[in-house]
């Protein structure tokens, strides 16, 4: 049969070692679960030192901010703007977001109900900025553990956040569960059997259908938000309130510090990083096949689009 490579990142606070774990899932493929701690993210190469030196630049307003417009990327190793690209149904709370085709999608939650997990999805034609589709109403938990897996063309949901246990395809045309993908949960589950935590957190694929899954981000400026893959220059990249980081994957996994039996540090280029300076919460991060990226705020509820090619 063959072997695939199913890599799934789990970044928490815990200080825990990090270890290749080699095991055999439900299909009876073998697959390895890669585990990041915060405390090693926070020891690779350059990392601290670019966020320490960005953190101090960034202020925080105590009132959010309001209104659509530019948000500079001022600080970091990497410098872009996100500039205003089209508004999103104010009727939600926009926290993930996906480009699949032509169309990126959006979840939102009910303002009101954060917390108890309603919400629905938005189906954008990405061009021509025209809704196209406001999904049906679901518990959608925080709304932000959504990924698109390019290998086998499916929109997938974890309603882990809300205390669930199950993974669901979702359907791109009626943009609301059809049913639960067992081998999809088998994935998300930790090959040592702990907590769970792999399918709590939000979540990614590369362009191999090679899973990621996030829960902290080490210390990037503000609360973590989402995680996203830019193909065109193979990087997993995390969005916290106020930051943005990248990093190349190959170098992450095997050529970085993580990698057994190196001692290497990840090079400036390998990993990259913007501060912005704004009262807007950041919340997810997708990219068009030209690498530009898109970014999501929910106050105001907008889009955002680099003003260049990212990283």
């Amino acid at each position: 049969m063959r072997k695939t490579r199913i890599i799934g990142i789990m970044l928490v606070f815990a200080l825990l070692l990090a270890a290749f774990t080699s095991f055999a899932s439900a299909d009876g493929v073998e697959r390895t679960s890669v585990t990041v701690t915060s405390s090693w993210l926070n020891s690779v190469g350059d990392y601290p030192k670019i966020f320490e030196k960005m953190n101090k630049k960034i202020t925080i307003p105590e009132t959010p901010a309001t209104g659509y417009g530019t948000v500079k990327g001022k600080y970091g190793n990497y410098k872009a703007d996100l500039n205003a690209y089209m508004k999103i149904d104010p009727s939600g709370n926009p926290q993930w977001c996906g480009i699949v085709g032509k169309y990126i999608y959006i979840a939102c939650t009910e303002y009101a109900s954060v917390k108890n997990g309603k919400g629905w999805l938005l189906k954008y034609d990405l061009k021509k900025k025209k809704l196209v589709k406001k999904g049906p109403k679901f518990n959608i938990g925080h709304g932000q553990h959504f990924g698109y897996d390019p290998k086998t063309k499916k929109l997938n949901y974890s309603d882990s956040f809300g205390g669930g246990d199950s993974v669901y395809e979702i359907s791109q045309q009626s943009l609301k569960p059809v049913g639960i993908s067992i081998k999809e949960w088998n994935r998300m589950i930790p090959p040592n059997g702990g907590s769970g935590a792999g399918q709590g957190g939000g979540f990614t694929y590369d362009k191999n259908g090679n899973r990621f899954c996030s829960i902290g981000y080490g210390n990037m400026k503000g609360s973590p938000q989402g995680i996203g893959y830019d193909r065109k220059k193979n990087r997993i990249v995390l969005v916290s309130d106020h930051s943005i980081a990248a990093y190349d994957i190959d170098a992450l996994l095997y050529r970085g510090r993580y990698a057994e039996g190196s001692s290497s540090n990840l090079t400036g280029k390998e990993l990259l990083a913007t501060g912005f300076q704004t009262g807007k919460e950041l919340e997810c991060i997708t990219f068009d096949s030209a690498g530009y990226g898109y970014v999501i705020t929910n106050r105001p509820a907008q889009v955002l689009r680099s003003s260049k090619a990212m990283y």
